[in-house]
């Protein structure tokens, strides 16, 4: 019942646009454990290389560098591969997804995606919304307010958003969760690059997950 919940009370009201910036975080924790068989990490890069992961590296070098990374062991987000975009979920339940939309308009404007005006409303004590390019996406509702997993909800509510973006443009790709909380990184991965990820021997906490899954126990 309502009554026995903690009400989050949204410190913001806003509809403005920012300026779009460039998006250039990824992931460079190495990866703990044991290194992996070099065979098995060779097969990781050549798989991830066939289906177009490194296609966006700045430059021949840096696709180079990621791939060799993979070899040692890390991970393949450890390098910049131009597939991830910063997504602090506290931030986000507080008003952060005009920001994350903004900060990653680069990465969405290599999969067709073009940004023109993000706008967003926060009603306080009740739903927040984003607008871009007109079109209204729920990051979350009322009822969600009352959640003690709101920071997650707000989470799940910014990748469908991204999600549908990508979908209207006719992308192939879509965005994918790393982390959790403040180090929370979104991924931009093809369903097949995903598969293979979940079939490496990377460990399942450097594992991305899609949007559905975030607020499963």
């Amino acid at each position: 019942m309502r009554g026995t919940h903690t009400r989050f009370i949204p410190i913001l009201v806003a509809a403005s646009l920012g300026a779009i910036v460039g998006c250039k975080h990824e992931s460079n924790s190495p990866t703990p454990g044991a290194e992996k068989p070099r065979s098995e990490m060779r097969e990781l890069v050549d798989r991830l290389d066939k289906s177009g992961f490194f296609r966006f590296c700045e430059t021949r070098q840096a696709a180079e560098r990621a791939k060799q990374a993979v070899l040692e062991g890390r991970s393949p987000l450890s390098e910049p591969v131009g597939r991830s975009c910063p997504m602090d979920t506290e931030k986000l339940a507080l008003g952060g997804g005009r920001d994350f939309v903004e900060a990653c308009a680069p990465v969405f404007a290599e999969h067709g995606v073009k940004i023109e005006k993000v706008e967003q409303v926060i009603v306080i004590s009740d739903s927040y919304y984003v607008f871009v390019n007109g079109e209204e996406f729920v990051i979350y509702t009322e009822e969600d307010t009352y959640d003690d997993k709101l920071w997650d909800i707000a989470a799940k509510g910014t990748l469908m958003m991204g999600n549908g973006l990508l979908r209207r443009a006719g992308s192939d790709e879509q965005l994918y969760m790393l982390n959790r909380g403040h180090d929370a990184v979104a991924v931009f991965l093809t369903e097949e690059q995903f598969r293979i990820l979940h079939e490496s021997l990377m460990p399942e906490t450097e594992k991305p997950w899609p949007a559905t899954a975030i607020l499963k126990p």
